[in-house]
């Protein structure tokens, strides 16, 4: 089956933070969400538990299901912004161009300004159109190898400025001509932007991708606009080009050298367009004798068109050929981001969850032999190796009990799959009075595991736990599923879940955290 074009792509992710923001700030969706999981179960022939045991494991399942919940959403009327912010990224692209194309062009004339009372300088246009697009192109490799290989902020800053803009008198005026339906979407989008802090790592590849491909269009776009330029000026009218510097000490053998360093590119193919010694010391100018240094005004004439040659050159292979090598990369690699977002966080796992039908009741969980003991005391270690770091139904979890509480452990095992399904693949205690004993769980945890996190909702979180927390993340991944599970105490050694408020108030205070795979909920039954 074909990939969607990153263009659709890009439409259903910001159509789905729509959605999320949406169901976050408890508004109802125009189509059930239950309709389109009934719909994507059908079609694939799956059971609810199966599918709800296959969700966080597998990508393919969730983008089906995300795509049909969306799909009826628009259907549904639903005033989705998706399209909208795909064809704004379009036309962004197109206006880049063509001020690039514009701006190109005028640099070019400048540069190549002659007027017939002296020659073009050679410096300037090696200054303006070829030194500084190299100057350009190191600092885009050591951003490529730095900071934008790790990713930058670009997305919040982008937002920023798009809501500064959307302040201004006469966009709120041009705004209330726009239709109904597109206003909603904006509204909804910019209403989305607001929880973008806590979910920017999600994205963070597909922006810089996005940002980096839309400026290096303006700089092909440029570079085409002064190379079209140049060639015209070269084929319609008659151009001198000579070289002058006021300090003695730079002579033509620092612009021979020059010359040749910009050159090897392609001086073994073409070695008539590098300017010789020769051509360049025929070709300096005198201001104060208003003659060519040389005094040879046929002989500089002659040596012309190997300057222009060599500039124009120099200008493709340092200014368009890097550029469009760039566009070319932040294309690919924009489609491999969007393909591979992998729709796993918690507020999307949530989501599609909430698609899906109940799990037939009667999880099948190990006898409670199986994890035994009598209370239970932090373990050995927690042995995870798993290809998606998402704790999904039936499978083994690492268990945390917050706050130095204890049960048995068939009540746990019960309670943990009435939950989920999960299993406890090991259990450990935490935050108690004993510090040592908390960073000794946090060191017992490995990589990408899934964690479930039992904590007493009648106990607000403190800053011990954020430091668990940021530990925890630290030792599991980026992209590790984190289960803060509530509960109460019942008094007869069971739990039930934690009440309506104190998880909210939970959720409210672990939101600062903006951990997009940081999950927050009440014990199920």
């Amino acid at each position: 089956m074909a990939h969607p074009s990153p263009a659709r792509r890009l439409a259903e992710l910001a159509d789905l933070e729509v959605v999320l923001a949406r169901r976050e700030a408890g508004e109802a969706l125009e189509a059930p969400p239950e309709e389109a999981g009934r719909a994507l179960l059908a079609r694939e022939g799956l059971e609810p538990d199966e599918a709800l045991a296959r969700l966080p494991r597998d990508p393919a399942l969730r983008r089906a299901l995300a795509a049909e919940l969306l799909g009826r959403l628009r259907a549904a009327g639903a005033a989705l912004p998706g399209e909208r912010v795909a064809a704004g990224h379009r036309a962004a692209g197109w206006v880049l161009a063509v001020v690039g194309l514009l701006l190109g062009s005028a640099a070019a004339r400048a540069a190549l300004a002659f007027h017939g009372a002296e020659p073009i300088n050679v410096w300037a246009f090696l200054g303006g159109l070829v030194l500084l697009q190299v100057l350009l192109l190191v600092v885009l490799l050591v951003a490529l190898a730095g900071g934008l290989a790790r990713g930058l902020p670009l997305l919040g800053a982008a937002q920023r400025a798009a809501r500064a803009l959307g302040r201004l008198p006469w966009l709120d005026r041009l705004a209330r001509h726009t239709p109904e339906r597109a206003r909603a979407a904006f509204a909804a989008l910019d209403r989305a932007g607001h929880r973008a802090a806590g979910r920017q790592s999600l994205y963070r590849g597909a922006e810089r991708w996005l940002l980096l491909g839309l400026t290096q269009r303006f700089g092909v776009f440029f570079n085409l606009g002064a190379a079209g330029t140049f060639l015209a000026l070269v084929l319609f009218t008659d151009l001198a080009f000579a070289w002058s510097t006021t300090p003695a000490e730079i002579d033509g053998g620092h612009l021979e050298a020059l010359v040749r360093a910009l050159a090897l590119p392609w001086a073994w193919l073409l070695p008539g367009t590098v300017p010789g010694r020769e051509a360049i010391e025929a070709t300096r100018w005198s201001r104060l004798e208003h003659a060519f240094a040389g005094g040879d005004v046929d002989a500089a004439a002659a040596h012309a068109a190997a300057w222009w040659s060599f500039l124009f050159l120099a200008l493709l292979v340092w200014g368009l050929l890097p550029r469009l090598l760039a566009w070319a990369l932040a294309a690919w690699r924009l489609r491999r981001e969007l393909a591979a977002a992998r729709l796993d966080d918690a507020a999307t796992l949530e989501l599609l969850e909430s698609a899906l039908p109940a799990p037939a009741a009667g999880w099948h969980h190990p006898d409670p032999a199986a994890v035994a003991g009598e209370r239970l005391a932090p373990t050995a270690g927690v042995d995870v190796n798993q290809d998606e770091p998402s704790a999904a139904a039936g499978e083994e979890v690492a268990v945390v009990l917050w706050g130095g509480w204890s049960i048995e452990a068939d009540r746990l095992a019960d309670a943990l799959a009435a939950h989920r399904g999960w299993r406890p693949a090991a259990v450990h205690k935490a935050g108690g009075p004993d510090e040592a004993a908390t960073r000794a769980v946090l060191e017992r945890l490995g990589p990408a595991a899934p964690l479930a996190l039992l904590a007493e909702g009648g106990e607000p979180p403190d800053k011990r736990l954020g430091r668990f927390l940021a530990g925890a993340r630290e030792r599991l991944g980026e992209r590790a599923l984190v289960s803060v599970v509530l509960v109460e105490l019942d008094g007869a050694g069971g739990l039930r879940p934690a009440a309506a408020e104190d998880v909210d108030l939970w959720r409210a205070a672990l939101a600062r955290r903006h951990d997009p795979y940081l999950r927050v909920e009440a014990l199920r039954r």
